[in-house]
């Protein structure tokens, strides 16, 4: 088990107001990571109350992650104030059905490095059945400039491909 560092690279947020049968895969992926200099804010974003205390167990023992309940204010007010709660130099938001690649912050937080000037970065992802199997094309990065994006040339990144 690690304990929570001092500053962490990143801030990971999970909003929620379910909890849902993915949300120990989806935690154990940030688990999993290589880079393991991250913290987890959970938002529960107004989950009833019998699914509140099941977000307390999923992250107890762990002392990189904590949870925060509120009131429902939908899925952007629960990832701004899990942004805003954090204390991360970056900001990765990972949905509460989804898994991540063991090295997608080591690789993301290196090509931050690497371009100070940088606003963010994305990987490509693909959506998967309950099973695991793919079930759509991946959607990859372009590696273009952001005027394309800007323009509404090409489709943006998926939100939760960023850090």
């Amino acid at each position: 088990m690690s304990s929570c560092p001092a500053e962490p690279r990143v801030t990971v947020v999970v909003a929620t107001n379910r909890g849902g049968r993915y949300l120990g895969e989806a935690l154990e992926s940030v688990r999993a990571q290589t880079l393991t200099e991250w913290e987890l804010v959970l938002v529960d974003d107004g989950a009833p109350a019998a699914v509140a205390g099941t977000l307390d167990e999923a992250v107890a023992g762990d002392p990189r992650m904590r949870v925060h309940h509120q009131a429902n204010g939908g899925l952007s007010v629960a990832r701004n104030v899990g942004a805003a709660l954090g204390r991360g130099e970056y900001v990765s938001y990972l949905d509460d059905d989804d898994v991540w690649h063991p090295d997608r912050l080591r690789l993301q937080v290196a090509a931050l490095d690497a371009a100070p000037g940088a606003l963010l970065c994305y990987s490509s992802a693909w959506t998967m059945d309950s099973e695991g199997t793919r079930v759509d094309v991946p959607w990859l990065p372009t590696g273009l400039p952001r005027a394309p994006y800007l323009r509404g040339d090409v489709d943006l990144p998926r939100i939760v491909t960023m850090t």
